[in-house]
């Protein structure tokens, strides 16, 4: 083993965010030309994109009483749902359609058996454990920060007498 350092330049990281951008192609079916083309390294920013728009998500089924993402099953089926969204050519047409439509599509693609086909074939089990991780990671941030919003109203609860001041304080926290 070598001893030698060889420091990096700009140009290593440049090649670096290609690499993380680079499409590969998987062939359904060659003879008729059915292909999709896809990430098979998942960038930082897109995994970024679609935990921001699973947040989004939840809180529209709530808002709008739709019965999805109230259970840890739906919640990884629909993640699921978003890395075939956003790491795929599929992103363009997915990104203009409603949530009930993408809901409806991910049932299908369920249904189909073509959902399953691209954790088996076409994506890397590395890949797709990268975003269930940093989704986890993210949870645990807001569930600490919640906590700390939640010792901060307990605090002004007990100790400002005032019911005007009381309210003034507790709504200068973030929501």
């Amino acid at each position: 083993m070598s001893n030698k350092i060889t420091t990096v330049d700009a140009s290593f990281f440049t090649q670096r965010a290609k690499n993380a951008n680079r499409k590969e192609v998987y062939h359904f079916d060659e003879e008729k030309g059915h292909s999709i083309t896809y990430f098979p390294k998942f960038s930082k920013s897109k995994k970024d994109s679609l935990i921001v728009e699973l947040m989004g998500t939840i809180q529209y089924c709530k808002t709008n009483n739709i019965d999805y993402l109230k259970d840890d099953a739906d919640m990884e089926q629909y993640t699921g749902y978003l890395i075939i969204k956003y790491f795929t050519s599929l992103f363009d047409t997915l990104s203009k359609w409603s949530v009930e439509d993408n809901i409806a599509y991910l049932k299908g693609l369920y249904d189909s058996g073509d959902f399953e086909l691209f954790f088996d074939e076409i994506f890397s089990f590395e890949e797709v454990t990268k975003v269930f991780d940093q989704l986890k990671k993210t949870n645990e941030i807001a569930n600490m920060y919640k906590k700390e919003l939640d010792k901060q109203k307990e605090i002004i609860e007990s100790n400002v007498n005032s019911d005007v001041l009381k309210e003034k304080a507790i709504n200068q926290l973030p929501n």
